[in-house]
């Protein structure tokens, strides 16, 4: 759901695959200004899945996938709004998905 709408549905990584290890691999794909978005994606991907895991775990809670969707791109628009430039074309991009359901 993120990588698509951006246009890396390419690089989506296979199902047992190692985070890390796929990760890495995936980046030396892109050009080195694309980079440090693809980074910042999958590091707010990631924090975003840990939240959503220590709320199932200690608050009882459980949320769908285009929920915890909804969560990444939310959390993508503040880290935009504090100055953080390089998500500012995905954010808008996944915005028009949301907009669009």
């Amino acid at each position: 759901m993120l990588l698509n709408p951006i246009g890396l549905a390419i690089l989506m990584p296979l199902r047992d695959e190692v985070l890390g290890a796929w990760w890495l691999r995936q980046r030396r794909c892109l050009d080195r200004a694309a980079r440090q978005s693809f980074d910042s994606i999958i590091l707010l991907f990631a924090w975003s899945i840990w939240k959503e895991r220590n709320e199932r775990t200690f608050q009882g809670t459980s949320r769908t996938v285009r929920q915890v969707f909804n969560k990444v791109v939310e959390e993508a628009v503040d880290w935009v709004a504090a100055g953080y430039r390089s998500l500012e074309g995905a954010c808008q991009v996944w915005l028009q998905v949301l907009g669009s359901v």
